[in-house]
């Protein structure tokens, strides 16, 4: 697949500036998968100048972090204990660092869930599909206070005329499956708020 989000070709800074106390970005990262953990791990390695990565392979073992200070938390929606709701993950964590922003990775890219989790507290949300330098550019805005979402779920959401939907009526489907709080926050998400 190739990467929707526009790609400078070269970035002034080699590594990612950030808004820290003067020590290293700390950031937990909780996947479930050692082949996608090894590969992001390293290129976050690459991004900042000092990172502290602490790896999660479920649920369980990251809420037993808790007690520790973070930066951000990198997190899979589809853990192997986090049986319910799509976004039990993300309350959970939400719940339990509270002040720390979380950025959802995720195989799942649909509008909805997209929607869902930036209205549960989410900060960003990076899908699998994307090559690992996406991250760079969804980092810089996250870290910066802004909101990362794929363009391809903003596209799907067909909230714009030129959203490139041949069919008009499914645009007014998919709308009207988004419950009012969802469109309200991809509205306020596509006019930059």
């Amino acid at each position: 697949l190739r990467i929707t989000t526009p790609m400078p070709s070269a970035y002034s800074d080699r590594y990612i500036s950030w808004p820290g106390q003067g020590g290293p970005m700390r950031i937990l990262f909780v996947e479930d998968h050692a082949m996608f953990r090894g590969p992001v791990k390293r290129y976050l390695q690459e991004l900042f100048a000092q990172v502290e990565i602490t790896e999660a392979a479920d649920l369980r073992s990251a809420l037993e972090l808790r007690s520790q200070a973070f930066d951000l938390i990198l997190l899979d929606l589809q853990l192997p204990d986090a049986a319910g709701d799509e976004l039990t993950a993300l309350t959970a964590i939400r719940s339990a660092f509270e002040s720390t922003r979380v950025v959802v990775l995720s195989g799942h890219d649909h509008a909805r869930l997209v929607a869902r989790a930036i209205e549960q507290g989410a900060c960003g949300f990076i899908s699998k599909a994307s090559e690992v330098q996406v991250l760079r550019p969804a980092l810089e805005l996250i870290l910066l206070g802004q909101v990362y979402l794929p363009p391809r779920s903003l596209d799907r959401l067909l909230l714009t005329p030129d959203a490139g939907v041949a069919d008009p009526d499914a645009r007014e489907q998919n709308i009207a499956k988004l419950t009012p709080r969802e469109r309200d926050v991809i509205r306020q998400l596509v006019h930059g708020k």
